[in-house]
C-alpha cells in the first residue's frame, strides 16, 4: 500500500489562506473554528519549517560560488586603467 502523499508548500498555503478566510467568517461554531485554528497552527509550522529548510540548501549552494562586487573607481565596473 501507498502512503498518502504530503501536500506541497503550496498547497499547504492554499488551505492555510482557505482557513483563514473561514475564521473571519462570524457564523462559524466555536468547536469548528478550534479546529481549524489548530490545523492553521500545524499548517503554519510546516509552512515556516520547508521556508527554513530552502534558506538553508541555498546558503549551501550559494556558498562559495557568489562573491560581493568588487567597487570600482572607473565608470565602467572594471579596476583597469584607461590607455
Amino acid at each position: 500500500m501507498n502512503a498518502p502523499r504530503k501536500p506541497g508548500f503550496e498547497e499547504q498555503m492554499k488551505r492555510l489562506q482557505a482557513i483563514v478566510s473561514e475564521l473571519e467568517n462570524n457564523d462559524i461554531e466555536l468547536e469548528k473554528s478550534l479546529a481549524l485554528y489548530k490545523e492553521g497552527v500545524e499548517l503554519a509550522r510546516a509552512c515556516r519549517e520547508r521556508l527554513k529548510t530552502a534558506r538553508q540548501e541555498v546558503s549551501l549552494l550559494a556558498e562559495g560560488i557568489f562573491t560581493p562586487f568588487k567597487e570600482s573607481d572607473n565608470e565602467f565596473g572594471n579596476d583597469e586603467e584607461e590607455a
